[in-house]
């Protein structure tokens, strides 16, 4: 998560927004989003969150079948250009950003 939050902070101002979604709600049970909130600001988490809370099933529409984390790398015509599952490291987001913008 930290290279995430380093990415926000590294792109936002070159037209890049980084967006988190948080499971939490559907898969830890956490009890609200206020929760989540002063969880994610405990841990320094200065990016956008929102907060999902369908059932974790309905992921599969998305082709989301393994574990999380998974990140969604989507372009400014709103379509997705890259998919990394599991954990990366900054490198491979910027890799995957390059693509969303240089195409």
């Amino acid at each position: 998560m930290p290279e995430l939050v380093q990415l926000h902070a590294d792109w936002k101002d070159k037209g890049v927004r980084v967006q988190t979604v948080a499971l939490d709600l559907a898969t830890h049970g956490k009890e609200s989003a206020e929760a989540l909130g002063t969880f994610a600001f405990k841990r320094e988490m200065f990016l956008p969150v929102l907060a999902y809370t369908g059932a974790v099933e309905d992921l599969a529409t998305f082709g989301l079948t393994g574990s999380i984390p998974f990140t969604f790398v989507v372009n400014a015509d709103g379509k997705v250009v890259d998919k990394i599952l599991g954990s990366a490291d900054k490198e491979r987001f910027e890799q995957a950003i390059h693509k969303a913008i240089d195409g």
